[in-house]
C-alpha cells in the first residue's frame, strides 16, 4: 500500500504541553500547509484569557460560508487520536498572530 496516496502529509516532532500535543506538519512537497478562509468574519474581538494586554497571538473565530471548514475537517482526518477539531457548529477556532497580520 502507498501511504503517501493514503496520507497526504508528512508528521514531524511532537511536542506535549499539559493536555495537548502540538504536531509538526508539511506536505510531502515539504511546504507548510496554507488554508486560505476567504468571505469570513469576525465574530469576536481577538483575546487571550488572562492576558495583559501585551500578547501577539490572539484567539479568533472566524464565520464563513463552509469551504473553509471543509478544508481543515478533510485535513484533521488524517490526524490520529483524540483529535479536537478547530471546526465548531458555526464557526472556526485559530489563532492571530499580530506580528504578521496586516490589517487596514
Amino acid at each position: 500500500m502507498d501511504t503517501q496516496k493514503q496520507c497526504p502529509y508528512l508528521y514531524g516532532k511532537t511536542i506535549k504541553k499539559g493536555p495537548i500535543t502540538f504536531n509538526s506538519i508539511q506536505s510531502h512537497e515539504k511546504e507548510a500547509i496554507k488554508i486560505l478562509i476567504e468571505d469570513c468574519r469576525v465574530l469576536f474581538t481577538p483575546n487571550v484569557f488572562g492576558g495583559d494586554g501585551t500578547e501577539t497571538k490572539l484567539n479568533l473565530c472566524l464565520q464563513e460560508s463552509g469551504l473553509g471548514a471543509i478544508k481543515i475537517q478533510h485535513f484533521e482526518s488524517h490526524l490520529e487520536g483524540n483529535v479536537c477539531s478547530n471546526v465548531k457548529d458555526d464557526y472556526i477556532k485559530c489563532k492571530i498572530n499580530l506580528k504578521k497580520t496586516l490589517s487596514f
